[in-house]
């Protein structure tokens, strides 16, 4: 590929010691975005809080209850599946957040880049830690409510901390090149939506993987976010300890794609900059 030169290694290098060199400025832009969201509504951070559990506690009561999804009779009726539900349904829609908004966020501040001598990577950056304590936020919560309703949470949860940063980390790899080509072409966004919307149906977030044909799982393991999803329910809900293929495949899933497209990034950001 083209931008796999001899200097991609350097690209990459050069981008993590400039987030480093603007680490307070991105501090400081993350917790002025965080205080400025819902700054004029009456519940403010609440909605930070409310947004996801509104969605979890829809998908519960129509697979969970209305439909009585099959799998909620073996997991403990309703509040079983609301669990396994909650551990996959958080991550997602963090990742789905993650990444529309990435995608438009260098359209978004085209006024403050076209002013500066800001590096663009700086808002995408801003974006991924934003989300990352989204989620960090979103799993307290959802401890905090299955905790009260007397459900035992497993000593193996602690394992989703790094599995949260691998899974942004490999959002970021999308996010680069998907917010430059969103310069050229505006539609972008729109079909990013679509794709996450399809993306969530072939991906085991409100169903387990073992229900998936035996013939058909081969086609799972090629979609990565089924991985970081299906590594939520093995340590939370499953109670397991994720082996070393599994976080070989998250490691790997989250360095490499990220690696390219830092380098992708780097040698097309001043023309990015040209054309917002």
């Amino acid at each position: 590929m083209f931008f796999l030169g001899k200097n991609c290694f350097t690209s990459v290098v050069q981008s993590l010691s400039l987030a480093w060199n603007y680490r307070k400025l991105l501090v400081e832009l993350s917790l002025h975005e965080l205080r400025s969201r819902h700054s004029r509504s009456a519940l403010g951070f609440m909605w930070h809080i409310l947004s996801p559990l509104v969605q979890v506690s829809l998908y519960v009561i129509a697979f969970g209850y209305i439909m009585q999804f099959r799998f909620a009779m073996k997991a403990g009726g309703g509040l079983g599946f609301a669990f396994y539900l909650c551990s996959g349904l958080i991550p997602w829609l963090v990742f789905a957040e993650t990444l529309q908004r990435g995608t438009n966020t260098l359209v978004a501040h085209a006024n403050i880049l076209q002013k500066t001598s800001l590096p663009s990577c700086l808002f995408i950056w801003r974006d991924i830690v934003i989300r990352l304590i989204d989620l960090f936020v979103g799993y307290a919560v959802f401890v905090a409510l299955f905790t009260v309703t007397g459900k035992n949470i497993p000593f193996t949860m602690v394992q989703v901390i790094p599995v949260m940063v691998l899974q942004q980390i490999f959002v970021m790899a999308l996010v680069f090149p998907l917010a430059a080509i969103n310069i050229f072409f505006r539609d972008t966004l729109q079909l990013v939506k679509a794709v996450v919307r399809f993306w969530m149906w072939v991906t085991p977030v409100i169903y387990p993987l073992e229900i998936i044909p035996e013939k058909y799982r081969l086609i799972m393991a090629f979609n990565p976010m089924s991985h970081f999803i299906s590594s939520y329910h093995e340590a939370v809900y499953y109670g397991h300890w994720l082996n070393g293929k599994a976080w070989l495949i998250l490691f790997l899933l989250a360095v490499i794609p990220t690696f390219v497209s830092i380098c992708f990034f780097s040698r097309i950001e001043s023309e990015c900059r040209d054309n917002l």
